[in-house]
């Protein structure tokens, strides 16, 4: 437990040092309190752990601080810019909790609901709503560490699903607003690695985008693959109309 008087942001620095060293946890994304990143070479993008929202003391509201993150990435649209995490988070000077995003991804979908009023006024009628409607969900999700009595089973947590390898990590949902977004970071990372020759696949009518929606679309969703120029058959790239005759593999 830290000290009830520290500001947040020391709050911040404290649980990074404590929890989260192996970790790039300096990036700031709009008004998101905490991130918690891994970056490689290899990856176009952040790998996203933790987007959390920070408070001092001890009194907080855990729904309140999880609602209020919620309502700063909704305004902020966060997740059009960047991947989004495996977890939101809450933390203060006592303890930290942590709800699985993609438990929660929908609420952002929601178009019927006011996403510019400022997160931070809990008096709000948006604020209310949304605390009422969320709380049902957002409770059984959620799991909480005590920084003095749970300190063991934090870093055991943290240690198992702050992983390349948790089962969740590309569970990413691609909507119309990002989906320009992860082409560009496709084709800059995975266009060059397919073995073909583009200006044949151009002069009979593939283009890059074809692969892009192949990788996007599973072999099993028959309906929509039966309407695609190019299927990803696991390791290989197949033209649906002349299968015999065209074959890309990955280098």
């Amino acid at each position: 437990m830290y000290a009830l008087k520290v500001q947040e942001k020391e709050i911040e620095k404290k649980v990074a040092q404590d929890f989260f060293k192996e970790f790039d946890t300096t990036r700031q994304l709009g008004r998101i309190d905490f991130c918690v990143s891994y970056k490689s070479d290899t990856l176009f993008q952040h790998i996203h752990f933790l987007w959390a929202e920070a408070k001092q003391s001890n009194k907080n509201d855990i729904i309140e601080s999880f609602v209020q993150l919620i309502l700063t990435i909704g305004k902020e649209r966060t997740f059009e810019n960047e991947l989004p995490p495996l977890f939101l988070g809450a933390l203060d000077a006592e303890k930290i909790a942590f709800i699985p995003y993609h438990a929660i991804m929908n609420i952002f979908n929601q178009n019927d609901f006011n996403w510019n009023v400022t997160p931070s006024n809990y008096d709000s009628k948006e604020f209310k709503q949304f605390y009422q409607t969320s709380k049902e969900l957002l409770e059984p999700q959620k799991l909480q560490f005590s920084f003095k009595t749970d300190s063991k089973e934090l870093q055991k947590f943290i240690k198992e699903n702050f992983t390349l390898n948790n089962q969740h990590l590309h569970k990413i949902q691609i909507t119309k607003n990002n989906f320009n977004l992860i082409y560009q970071k496709w084709l800059v990372k995975v266009k060059d690695s397919i073995n073909i020759d583009w200006n044949l696949a151009k002069n009979a009518g593939i283009l890059d985008a074809d692969f892009y929606l192949a990788d996007l679309l599973s072999e099993e969703n028959m309906s929509i693959k039966d309407k695609l120029f190019v299927a990803l058959k696991k390791t290989y790239y197949e033209y649906n109309k002349q299968k015999n005759k065209y074959r890309f593999n990955h280098q």
